[in-house]
């Protein structure tokens, strides 16, 4: 059986990149752990392949770009911006286990 996204990843040109829920990258992190975890290798290696060709061109992306400072936590808008740093963390964290020689300063 073909799942949604390997139906959807090779239609999409571009990443999708609002800085909420919806990013491409939020949601491909989720279906790669899944895709591994039940042994989809076809899924898996899609989900590498178009993350290679998004993303392996960004360069010198300053973290300070994405915004951090959350202005009023009852506001159901803004606080997921706590949310945005949090995964923004667990990643970087991930990055920077896995290429301590390079990021091991995250």
């Amino acid at each position: 059986m073909v799942s949604k996204y390997e139906t959807f990843l090779p239609k999409l040109i571009y990443p999708i990149r609002t800085g909420e829920h919806p990013t491409t990258a939020f949601g491909l992190s989720m279906a790669y752990n899944f895709a591994v975890a039940t042994g989809n290798d076809a899924l898996t290696e899609l989900i590498r392949t178009r993350t290679l060709h998004w993303y392996l061109n960004d360069k010198q992306c300053p973290l300070a770009w994405e915004p951090a400072r959350v202005s009023d936590r009852t506001d159901g808008k803004l606080v997921h911006l706590d949310g945005l740093n949090f995964s923004r963390a667990w990643l970087l964290y991930g990055v920077a286990k896995a290429f301590p020689a390079e990021y091991g300063h995250l």
